[in-house]
């Protein structure tokens, strides 16, 4: 069974945020700058502190660390390899990709707006 977990680092606009995630590859499933980009962008994200500079970002990611007892991926960044991913994500220019059934089970909206 794979943890697929890790700290990442990415660079907005703004600063750089940090956080841990589970299944990072999904924050480039939808088209950049689509809605539901945006929306998942920013859950990963949106409790983050800013940081001016990366070397900030990274002490903060290693004091992270110390927290988890097991990390797949370790700390990992920066996520683009090079420049920002632009303007953090505004909660009014973002949608949910996903909604949840009764039940509470997670499940895609087919949205083919951010495809």
């Amino acid at each position: 069974m794979s943890a697929d977990n890790g700290i990442y680092l990415t660079q907005w606009d703004d600063g750089w945020r940090v956080a841990y995630a589970q299944a990072i590859d999904d924050i480039d499933s939808y088209r950049p700058g689509s809605p539901c980009w945006n929306w998942t962008n920013r859950k990963y994200f949106e409790k983050s502190p800013v940081f001016k500079t990366e070397d900030e970002a990274w002490k903060y990611a290693e004091t992270m660390e110390e927290k988890y007892s097991f990390l797949e991926y370790g700390v990992c960044g920066p996520l683009p390899e090079e420049g920002s991913r632009g303007p953090f994500p505004r909660e009014e220019d973002c949608h949910q990709p996903y909604l949840t059934d009764e039940h509470g089970y997670f499940y895609n909206r087919n949205c083919t707006c951010c495809l």
